[in-house]
């Protein structure tokens, strides 16, 4: 179970902006969650949590690569992480 927390299409304002912004904006989503203990279970957790972004249409998702890092073995992990394409 995942919260989603959205701040989609609110209008944003900020006193450092001097001038109209002239690009588009960028959706992003981000992941923060404990470690669950094991790897695999923290990368099923994570393809989970990317699926329940899929709605959203975020154009980065942002996982912290760090939880796949056990206390005991600090060994670099890639994960490769897909949309679904329905």
């Amino acid at each position: 179970m995942f919260q989603i927390f959205t701040a989609i299409d609110l209008p944003y304002d900020s006193p450092a902006q001097v001038e109209v912004p002239s690009r588009g904006s960028l959706r992003i989503a981000t992941v923060q969650q404990a470690w669950l203990g094991d790897i695999d279970q923290q990368k099923n957790s994570y393809r989970d949590a990317v699926r329940e972004l899929q709605p959203y249409s975020p154009e980065l998702i942002i996982l912290p690569e760090l939880s796949l890092y056990s206390a005991t073995t600090p060994v670099a992990i890639a994960v490769k992480l897909t949309l679904p394409t329905n």
